[in-house]
């Protein structure tokens, strides 16, 4: 890859990365105080798995280790943005709850 395909996959997931916590506003009726959130947010997996790779590549290219603490914490910072949109819907739901 050279370095303006770089630059435009980097921004693409940059918008990505930045959406993804609208993912949980795809079904908050499905959120109850017992429960927790529904499965559905194990869709999510894909798209951090689609991410790792890209980072992977990219590593790769630039003769980077992908073995590193980085790598691992860039996951779970990535996890860490999506569930930002999760545990409002789920403050929101149980709000009532929480008060009395």
């Amino acid at each position: 890859d050279s370095e303006d395909d770089r630059g435009h996959t980097l921004r693409r997931e940059a918008w990505l990365i930045a959406l993804s916590p609208l993912l949980a506003l795809a079904g908050p009726s499905g959120t109850t105080c017992e429960g927790g959130a529904p499965l559905w947010p194990c869709f999510y997996l894909p798209i951090l798995v689609h991410a790792k790779m890209i980072e992977w590549r990219i590593a790769t290219d630039l003769k980077e280790s992908i073995i590193s603490f980085a790598f691992v914490l860039g996951m779970l910072d990535h996890m860490d943005h999506f569930t930002d949109g999760i545990f409002p819907i789920q403050a929101y739901t149980c709000e009532p709850e929480a008060t009395n």
